[in-house]
């Protein structure tokens, strides 16, 4: 993973990490490594930048939790912090069937346990360990709302099962919420005051986008004149940067002109000079034409003289049987 330097405002960070490790380093000079049962909390304030590697040359497995709480317009306009907790309190949740769950305050209150970051609203942020077979109640407080996030394995609570990575919200007016687990599950509980009761409500829970949006509008004009804050001072220095993995074997491309531009000058091929352009030769006259053949002129045709036609006489039945002397028609003898 590589995220590189960039800002915020007016908010809180929440790192969680599952899997693998991550590096912080942001303008205010922290730099911290965090990994599994660490707590990253970083305050944006008024402004800050900050970037997060994952630990290591090449890929490695990663996986972790982060949830963005909205700052209060008391806190929101004040410095940025960043904090870093590596042994967070732990409470015991007795179970109506089955082992005993376990939660880790990770932000907030829960069950009468209160984590040592800083927050600025009435808030919750709790891991919830739930193991095979058990059913537990959550403590709940009714005046906030809830959600509940399944990480791993499986849960379900009175009527619906929970889906892996989903965010199932509880709404408010609850002392408590049952859970069930029949092959052991990961859960994480957010909660804190309504949006609409005065307070921005912690992370976690659907928010409309304005709720953050709207805290970046005024400060965004004169964000790159606050010391500190504009990411160009981060001196995020390549040398500090973890090397990426490497590449897989690629087929090179053809060279871009401003490759070529910085290749040193050869000398140019010089151009062969084309042979010489032979004279045509000359075409040998032909034979000289001889005189045409004289047409000689047709014969005059004698006319030819008009046969006078004979009136047309009696009419002559004609007979069927022409008889010729020399013939013999039906074994007759001519006449």
């Amino acid at each position: 993973m590589r995220v590189e330097p960039h800002p915020h405002i007016g908010l809180q960070t929440v790192t969680w990490p599952l899997v693998g490790e991550i590096r912080h380093r942001d303008s205010l000079g922290s730099d911290a490594d965090l990994r599994r049962g660490q707590l990253n909390l970083m305050t944006a304030g008024n402004g800050i930048s900050h970037s997060e590697y994952s630990v290591g040359d090449g890929p490695v497995p990663l996986d972790a939790l982060q949830f963005w709480v909205v700052l209060p317009e008391s806190a929101r306009h004040g410095d940025g912090g960043f904090e870093r907790h590596t042994d967070l309190p732990t409470t015991t949740l007795p179970a109506a069937t089955g082992s005993d769950a376990t939660a880790t305050v990770v932000l907030g209150e829960f069950a009468g346990v209160h984590s040592p970051a800083t927050v600025h609203t009435p808030i919750v942020g709790a891991e919830i360990v739930v193991p095979a077979g058990t059913t537990v109640r959550l403590p709940l407080r009714p005046e906030w709302e809830h959600a509940l996030l399944l990480v791993e394995g499986d849960a379900a609570v009175p009527e619906h099962a929970m889906t892996r990575n989903d965010m199932l919200y509880l709404g408010d007016s609850r002392d408590d919420v049952e859970v069930t687990s029949s092959e052991g599950g990961l859960l994480f509980l957010l909660g804190g005051t309504p949006a609409d009761s005065g307070t921005p409500a912690s992370t976690g829970t659907p928010r409309p986008p304005c709720l953050f949006s709207r805290h970046c509008l005024p400060s965004r004009a004169t964000w790159p004149t606050r010391p500190n804050r504009h990411p160009r001072q981060f001196r995020h220095s390549r040398q500090h940067r973890h090397p990426p993995p490497s590449l897989p074997a690629l087929t090179p491309l053809p060279a871009l002109a401003r490759d070529l531009a910085d290749a040193p000058e050869q000398a140019p091929t010089p151009v062969q000079a084309l042979p010489p352009v032979q004279a045509p030769t000359p075409v040998q006259a032909s034979t000289p034409a001889q005189a045409p053949t004289p047409v000689q002129a047709l014969p005059v045709l004698a006319p030819v003289p008009a046969v006078p036609l004979e009136p047309p006489g009696p009419t002559t039945p004609t007979p069927l049987f022409r008889h010729s002397r020399w013939l013999r028609l039906d074994g007759l003898s001519p006449a």
